[in-house]
């Protein structure tokens, strides 16, 4: 039963993936198309560290492998967030803010290399990328309201699909002060620890249903 609590999150998840998917049959800007891809990228990453945790990694290399899977989550870290910065990238009309996202995603990627190469193992959270990522994240949340804001066309924010993507990703950055600090949490208060665990699986089921309501909306095409 504890297993399938600490896994709910996979069903909005899944479902918001399923749902972007007419963001291609329904020819949706390219924004969208590029967050279904992204949502499309998670669920594969969270399928594959699910079953690595619980069965593969006794299959593989003669069971020499520990069931960590951090080093999924690490390897997907840049693709991860280069993604969500291309979605915003397409949606600002600003070139400066275009260049902006270009020079930060080239400097998160090298970073996010070195950090793996020299400071923290693949093996275990990397804090630092993702501190960095949340700035860069909630940068892009404010520019993209913002452009919002300035909009000369009157819209209705609640049936936009980009406003209900925006919360999402607002509470993606909400969540990474949990997971920055969980290296230290584990070695110093580890009941602590899981009861965060369960309110962050709580705010991920919020996350992925938020995504979900995005692509419920209509067509932004067709304003």
């Amino acid at each position: 039963m504890q297993r399938v609590i600490q896994h709910i999150y996979i069903i909005p998840l899944l479902i918001s993936m399923l749902l972007s998917l007419k963001s291609f049959r329904l020819k949706w800007p390219a924004p969208y198309k590029t967050f279904s891809v992204l949502l499309v990228c998670i669920s594969i990453v969270e399928i594959i560290a699910i079953l690595w945790k619980y069965f593969l990694y006794d299959k593989v290399g003669d069971g020499h492998f520990s069931n960590n899977n951090a080093w999924i989550y690490n390897c997907f870290l840049i693709p991860q967030y280069l993604l969500y910065m291309y979605v915003y990238y397409q949606t600002f009309k600003s070139k400066f803010l275009k260049r902006t996202i270009t020079a930060a995603g080239i400097f998160f990627a090298l970073f996010t290399i070195a950090n793996i190469l020299f400071f923290q193992s693949i093996h275990t959270i990397n804090s630092l990328p993702l501190i960095m990522a949340g700035i860069i994240m909630f940068f892009l949340n404010i520019s993209y309201f913002e452009q919002l804001i300035r909009e000369k066309e009157i819209i209705r924010l609640m049936g936009h699909p980009m406003v209900w993507i925006s919360f999402g990703v607002f509470f993606q950055v909400a969540t990474l002060p949990y997971m920055t600090s969980l290296n230290y949490l584990i070695r110093n208060n580890i009941s602590l620890a899981v009861t965060l665990y369960y309110v962050y699986l709580g705010v991920n089921c919020v996350i992925y249903t938020l995504y979900s309501i995005a692509f419920l909306c209509r067509n932004p095409i067709h304003k």
